[in-house]
């Protein structure tokens, strides 16, 4: 598996459209745990940094996972795990990150990566 870092930033050019980004995609009929690093930063203006995983589950299309940053601090760096779905009747199955809030950067990376084990 190769790696590479995804940047992010919201507001982009289209405020109505927030910025995302496919971080992995399964195609394996196996579901697969990832690692991501995450270093999220806000502007001191802001009042809360916001991003979102999407795509984590097959049966319940909506379900998502919200990483925010609130309080003093401009700058968050933290580690999640994340499931990702096998693949289903030959459609890859895509997990996306999306910055919510404006005034938000977002720099992620895979830093591991194994099968998942229920």
């Amino acid at each position: 598996m190769s790696s590479h870092d995804i940047v992010l930033t919201h507001p982009q050019l289209d405020p109505n459209h927030p910025a995302s980004a496919t971080i992995f995609t399964n195609v394996s009929p196996l579901p697969v745990t990832l690692a991501v690093s995450l270093e999220l930063t806000r502007a001191p203006e802001q009042p809360v940094a916001r991003v979102v995983f999407r795509g984590l589950h097959i049966v319940t299309p909506n379900r998502e996972h919200r990483v925010e940053l609130k309080g003093p601090a401009t700058t968050l760096t933290t580690v999640v795990a994340i499931y990702a779905p096998s693949m289903q009747a030959g459609e890859a199955r895509d997990i996306t990150l999306t910055v919510e809030t404006p005034g938000t950067l977002v720099q992620a990376r895979i830093v591991g990566f194994a099968p998942y084990d229920a």
